[in-house]
């Protein structure tokens, strides 16, 4: 059999447009900035939405819109950290110290949004008459009043938020860790997860089932945690959508995409309707073409 003609090697990206490294001292001044200005946010907004007047909400919006980028801005360089290499520890414990963090930190302004969502349409459309600048956010605005009527008390919606980080996102990191870890022998050499997936690309058929093969049979050694992780999830998710009054998995998901769940219903039922036309005959040519038997 000819020999893989791939060459695997990992990227490496240069995240120094964010810090020179994990250790470097701005990221901790970055979050004590934060949460001085999150404490002073706190101080004059919280409880005060209902009072402001156009030209405040706009400001407070804005002061909103620069927090979080700054604590967007952390976090993303935690997440590229992590992503590019799972399996140092290094990177592992600077990422899960700076989403702690963030989280501490965010779970402060969650008062924000439920607050504004408790203005008035009429009051809203006033204060876009008032104001041009608030103007420019009021998508931002609409976007947001989509959630109210799945949004609890603040008190509820801060318990959610302080457990999805040691819940969910850590069931997602123990997955996302696991194939990281997995080694796959294969013709006398050991592969990544990554590593054995590029070998369906290859041009020799045999190369690519058997690898496949490779990759099945070690994931069914796995089997058992994927299937607690994954239920365990889904449980989580029903839970916290039976809470916030979602009909269906995919509803929040909608939400967040601006997009109506009919919308998706018919994206779906569309696809499913034209699987004869779409997929089963393109697998028939593509027999056809590559001179196979249809299975």
């Amino acid at each position: 059999m000819e020999k893989s003609k791939l060459k695997i090697e990992a990227p490496t990206w240069d995240l120094t447009d964010f810090y020179e490294s994990p250790s470097d001292p701005k990221i901790e001044e970055d979050f004590k900035a934060l949460s001085k200005r999150i404490e002073s946010f706190c101080k004059k907004y919280e409880g005060n939405i209902h009072k402001l007047q156009s030209k405040d909400l706009y400001h407070a919006i804005k002061d909103y819109e620069s927090i979080s980028e700054l604590l967007s801005f952390i976090t993303s360089y935690a997440v590229l950290i992590y992503t590019q290499n799972m399996n140092d520890k290094k990177g592992a414990s600077f990422y899960q110290h700076a989403l702690e963090k963030a989280a501490d930190l965010s779970k402060k302004m969650i008062f924000f949004c439920l607050e504004i969502n408790q203005i008035s349409d009429k009051s809203l459309n006033e204060f876009y008459k008032e104001s041009a600048d608030l103007k420019l956010y009021k998508p931002w605005i609409s976007d947001t009043r989509v959630f109210k009527p799945h949004q609890l008390d603040q008190k509820t919606e801060t318990l959610f938020h302080e457990l999805s980080l040691p819940a969910s996102s850590n069931w997602v990191r123990l997955y996302d860790e696991t194939f990281a870890s997995l080694k796959f022998s294969f013709q006398g050499k050991e592969y990544s997860c990554t590593e054995i997936l590029n070998f369906s690309f290859e041009a020799d058929e045999n190369l690519r089932k058997e690898s496949s093969l490779v990759f099945g049979e070690k994931l069914k050694e796995i089997s058992r945690q994927s299937s607690l992780i994954l239920n365990t999830l889904a449980k989580e998710k029903q839970i916290s959508d039976t809470w916030h009054h979602y009909d269906r998995p995919v509803a929040s998901r909608n939400r967040e995409n601006h997009v109506e769940d009919k919308v998706i219903e018919t994206l779906l039922k569309s696809v499913q309707n034209n699987y004869q036309k779409t997929s089963h005959r393109f697998y028939k040519l593509k027999a056809k073409w590559l001179g196979k038997e249809k299975a």
